[in-house]
């Protein structure tokens, strides 16, 4: 059974209808960050009037480059009114995770490289139905019950991820001193000071929140990093397109009748590549070794690029005029669809104005790494 604010977004759509709706808040995922090992944990607020309410949930993402095999690649933290509640979904594609968690809260595509997802997955992936999990497996596991009452939890789990099993190995799972709304809280209330007042003090804000709550001394996450603040400069123009063209051959359904050679067509298609960058700047705090920790305030960059492609084919008898010779490079695509070549016209399937606009998102797919690292 779903808890009941996994019928948030329905409860909210109908409300928007009702004559007699309270106002309610919006949920967005933050642009801070909880970085736990293999781990970044994406913040999701909710707001109300254009202030930040609270910290209402986190989804986890594992760095693709540490996952093998059947691994559990996302863990969606929601705060609930007994507390944290945990949920996992039998699948390799985070994006998947992503689209559930922006459905259950309402959260735009606006938003999407917020998530600062993994070049991994399907963008465009639908929601999926979200499971139970517990302790790093999702709850209908033979092995759940087990692993919870074992005093070795994160010894198994270890083991069971390096073997591939569907586990996850997300820190704040841990088996130590402290429970796991204990560290949820930690964090969330760090994180939001990160998302309230005066920019310039948030990241001291989050580090002094973190140093004073209980969770900082527990043993599973003492190392941690919390980021905040980023900016990013607007991308830049389109740079002038890469061309490469490419001929084939296309054979028409005979029954089509067209003119000369059998119904053979000459084909070219051609194939436009656009690239433009930007830069994200962010500060990060970095707490390290165990309890009392050291601490690094660090500014970090890194650049993203995102890349458009056009196509377009263009097909003609080939005993008429064939192929037309390719456009010099650095020839813009078309503004308009191209127009088909002089001459008859057959009649078979071939488009003669097909233009196919491809677009590679989400553009954090697309960058590089963040620099310097935590010293």
């Amino acid at each position: 059974m779903f808890s009941s604010t996994w019928n948030r977004a329905a409860i909210m759509s109908a409300g928007v209808m009702s004559a007699t709706a309270v106002a309610q808040p919006s949920y967005h995922a933050s642009w801070s960050k909880v970085e736990l090992g293999a781990w970044t944990l994406t913040p999701v607020y909710s707001e109300e009037g254009g202030a930040v309410l609270s910290v209402d949930g986190f989804l986890a993402l594992a760095d693709p480059s540490t996952r093998l095999g059947d691994n559990i690649v996302a863990v969606w933290y929601e705060r609930t009114a007994e507390g944290w509640s945990a949920k996992s979904w039998g699948t390799d594609d985070p994006w998947k995770a992503i689209a559930t968690v922006k459905e259950l809260m309402g959260i735009g595509d606006d938003e999407d490289e917020r998530w600062d997802a993994p070049s991994m997955g399907d963008p465009d992936a639908a929601p999926a139905v979200p499971e139970e999990y517990v302790v790093g497996v999702l709850a209908d596991d033979p092995m759940a019950a087990l692993i919870a009452a074992s005093p070795e939890r994160d010894s198994i789990i270890l083991t069971m991820v390096a073997l591939g099993y569907q586990a996850a190995d997300v820190p704040v799972d841990g088996q130590d001193e402290c429970s796991l709304a204990a560290k949820m809280d930690g964090l969330a209330a760090a994180i939001l000071e990160t998302l309230t007042g005066d920019a310039g003090t948030a990241m001291t804000r989050a580090q002094n929140t973190w140093l004073a709550s209980p969770a900082a001394a527990c043993g599973s996450i003492s190392k941690v990093g919390l980021s905040g603040g980023v900016t990013v400069t607007p991308f830049g123009p389109w740079s002038p397109p890469v061309y490469s063209c490419q001929d084939g051959i296309i054979v028409s359904n005979p029954s089509d009748n067209l003119p000369g050679d059998n119904g053979i067509l000459t084909c070219r298609k051609e194939t436009w590549t656009e690239t433009r960058t930007q830069t994200e700047t962010r500060t990060k705090i970095c707490i390290t070794g165990i309890w009392p920790p050291s601490i690094s305030v660090i500014t970090q960059s890194r650049t993203c690029s995102e890349r458009r492609i056009t196509e377009c084919a263009i097909c003609s008898p080939r005993d008429t005029q064939g192929s037309p010779p390719c456009p010099p490079a650095g020839t813009p695509p078309p503004a308009k669809p191209l127009q088909p070549p002089a001459g008859p016209q057959p009649i078979g399937r071939c488009a003669y104005d097909q233009v196919i606009p491809v677009r590679i998102f989400p553009w954090s797919a697309n960058c590089g790494p963040w620099s310097p690292v935590c010293p």
